[in-house]
């Protein structure tokens, strides 16, 4: 009889922590944290840099998903992040490693008159983890795409060098 009781109280306890589970609720939300921007100055007018910089964007898996050419506007979707472009610092080095985190990219392209434009890429995370940071690779990588794409077809290699 004091074994009947005990399996109704664990099957009723079962199906509490079932009930609870199923109807459970978020307990953290993440926000988005603006990370340092990474900046690269282009011997360009801004309207070539502009679509350079649409096509590294696409090309590195980020799609776009507000623009203003007017004012030098890019905003991309937010994808998950990668095992090296965010991290979290708890004991003064970097950790890297996959979580359940989203990041987005935010380009602001300044024209610097005299045929030079000036790129800033900033990347808004967001993270149940504290203190997230950007590694700055996935900036610095569409930055590259950018200036391959913007390279001249005639380039000088010597020993000192590129020269576009």
């Amino acid at each position: 009889m004091v074994r009947d009781s005990y399996r109704c109280a664990g099957l009723a306890l079962t199906l509490l922590l079932i009930v609870l589970v199923g109807c459970a609720k978020p307990l953290v939300r993440a926000s988005a944290e603006s990370m340092a921007p990474v900046a690269r100055t282009f011997a360009a007018d801004p309207t070539p840099v502009y679509y350079a910089l649409r096509w590294a964007l696409t090309r590195r898996g980020y799609p776009v998903a507000t623009e203003d050419l007017q004012s030098g506007l890019l905003t991309t979707t937010w994808v998950p992040t990668t095992v090296d472009s965010h991290y979290v610092q708890p004991f003064q080095a970097p950790d890297y490693g996959v979580t359940p985190s989203l990041h987005q990219l935010g380009v602001r392209i300044r024209p610097e008159g005299a045929g030079r434009t000036t790129v800033e890429i900033t990347s808004q995370c967001k993270s149940v983890a504290a203190f997230t940071q950007s590694s700055g690779r996935e900036e610095r990588a569409v930055l590259d795409e950018a200036g391959h794409y913007l390279r001249s077809m005639e380039v000088d290699v010597t020993n000192l060098g590129v020269a576009d």
